[in-house]
């Protein structure tokens, strides 16, 4: 689990306590909570791998480079925030 800091058509940075490892390769799920007049979250893939991992005072983050898949699919039972990777 972790929160995006930043986020682009060719990366995102997550700050997150669990960092992978540097060139894993992840697929990450960023949730847009809903907001009028859509009724439910929307989820966006991106997949990539992990190109740097940093820290600066308390917080722990890391870099992916990637894309995002085409399909916009609006999942309801997403939890907002949700990143995995293996």
């Amino acid at each position: 689990m972790g929160y995006c800091r930043n986020i682009g058509l060719g990366g995102i940075f997550i700050i997150t306590g669990n960092c992978p490892p540097i060139d894993a390769e992840i697929e990450v799920d960023v949730v847009v909570p809903a907001f009028d007049p859509a009724p439910d979250e929307i989820l966006f893939r991106h997949t990539g791998r992990v190109a740097r991992i940093q820290a600066c005072e308390d917080l722990r983050g890391f870099a992916v480079t990637g894309h995002f898949e085409n399909e916009n699919a609006i999942n309801p039972g997403v939890t907002a925030g949700a990143v995995s990777w293996q």
